[in-house]
């Protein structure tokens, strides 16, 4: 048997061991090349006020993207998310994702027909005073290489298998349902629409990497 001081000594070691191996985990989940950006100029470009019919049963309604069937005033754009960092975000399969995700991140989409991550992104209208006046909900999303942005990296991701290859990006056309902020109950006036990508940190970046958000001057005429 050890003396007593020869074993508190070897505790310490073995305390200190835990602590760096610990730290060294965490660490390692949080430090990560993956820096996602959304493209302010896609978004502008494409703003675009529509008037739209919705049945009660329609997607966007069952969906959340919008606030009741019946004629809708959509004011609708695009979200274009790229990867500018020195690491690919991958998620993977969302039945068996890759750490730190796990299949709770996600949600199957009946209208949709695949897995869609949560939380990816919130739109918002707010008013001069930085006040909700539109009808914002939290964005679900597939996350894959829609368009390559830099660099000669290889299409990687898809709705099966989903995540941002560095130097590509993540295009949600404003023809897509729910890429728009209902603006059917919203008086004319100047509002700001706020676009952010990532905004709980659900997805490790690089410091400083996220939240990542646009804010886009837009007229209710």
């Amino acid at each position: 048997m050890l003396p007593d001081r020869t074993m508190r000594a070897w505790t310490t070691i073995a305390v200190l061991v835990l602590l760096v191996v610990g730290c060294g985990g965490s660490d390692e989940q949080i430090a990560t090349g993956v820096d996602l950006e959304v493209d302010r100029q896609s978004t502008v470009a494409t703003l675009r006020l529509t008037e739209e019919d919705f049945a009660s049963d329609d997607c966007a309604l069952a969906e959340g993207a919008i606030a009741a069937p019946g004629r809708r005033r959509l004011l609708r754009f695009d979200t274009v998310v790229v990867n500018r960092g020195s690491a690919d975000l991958v998620l993977g399969d969302p039945a068996d994702p890759a750490p730190p995700f796990s299949a709770a991140d996600f949600e199957f989409s009946p209208c949709h027909q695949h897995y869609h991550f949560l939380g990816f992104a919130e739109y918002e209208l707010r008013d001069g005073n930085d006040r909700l006046v539109g009808f914002g909900h939290k964005q679900s999303f597939c996350m894959t290489d829609s368009e390559r942005v830099a660099g000669d990296a290889p299409h990687r991701f898809d709705c099966k298998f989903q995540g941002i290859t560095v130097g590509w990006a993540d295009r949600y056309g404003s023809e897509l349902d729910g890429q728009w902020i209902d603006v059917t109950d919203v008086a004319p006036g100047d509002y700001t629409l706020v676009v952010s990508v990532n905004p709980r940190h659900a997805i490790p970046e690089a410091a400083g990497g996220a939240p990542n958000v646009i804010r886009v001057p837009v007229t209710v005429p």
